[in-house]
């Protein structure tokens, strides 16, 4: 389980999880953001799970990440 901070700072470590995967894995991500800002953190869902094989999707999905604000 990765915990990724997902500000507008990270952008290289984000990157960095998306592309930095292998296979032979299960995996799965929850990002945070600055909660005094109001930014939610979420946890990636896989289809109803939070832990998924497909590395290539799990790439995909740490790609779309964005910043959500209250």
């Amino acid at each position: 389980m990765f915990v990724v901070c997902i500000t507008s700072s990270t952008d290289k470590e984000i990157k960095g999880v998306k592309d930095g995967i292998q296979s032979d894995s299960q995996v799965g991500l929850l990002a945070f953001g600055d909660r005094f800002s109001g930014e939610e953190s979420k946890i990636l869902q896989f289809w109803e799970y939070i832990f998924t094989p497909d590395t290539i999707y799990f790439s995909q999905q740490v790609a779309t990440l964005t910043i959500e604000k209250k």
